[in-house]
């Protein structure tokens, strides 16, 4: 394998484990969001669905 073919790769799957990484951050957060929408306040629609 040569050398742009294997930074090329590893570029790629270095890619996918932060966007991986994103989605569960983004959910995290929402959970969260969503655990002080619960305890504070009393209109539920202020909630996040993931649906």
């Amino acid at each position: 394998m040569d050398a742009l073919r294997f930074l090329t790769a590893n570029l790629y799957k270095m890619s996918l484990l932060k966007g991986e990484q994103r989605k569960i951050t983004i959910e995290k957060l929402a959970e969260k969001y969503n655990e002080i929408i619960f305890n504070h306040e009393s209109d539920a629609s202020l909630r996040i669905d993931f649906g």
